[in-house]
């Protein structure tokens, strides 16, 4: 009985997680690469994206008076 029950728990899991919604995609054309993990691009109907790539930690460049980070300007 505590197997069925435990196999009936899952199933309820298993349904009642709520799934992604589909990736949606946007055409863009990239402006400018801000540093290795930035970009900022323009959308078909002229929307101004700041776009962070997920995932990925590249070093900063020099900012702001802030000094950069070695290989920063080559990940840019």
């Amino acid at each position: 009985m505590t197997i069925w029950l435990a196999a009936a728990h899952l199933v309820l899991l298993a349904v009642a997680t709520p799934q992604a919604a589909p990736p949606r995609g946007v055409l863009a054309t990239v402006e400018r690469v801000a540093d290795g993990d930035t970009l900022m691009a323009t959308s078909e109907n002229s929307t101004r994206l700041h776009i962070r790539l997920l995932g990925i930690d590249a070093p900063e460049i020099p900012h702001r008076g802030k000094p950069g980070q070695t290989c920063g300007v080559e990940a840019r």
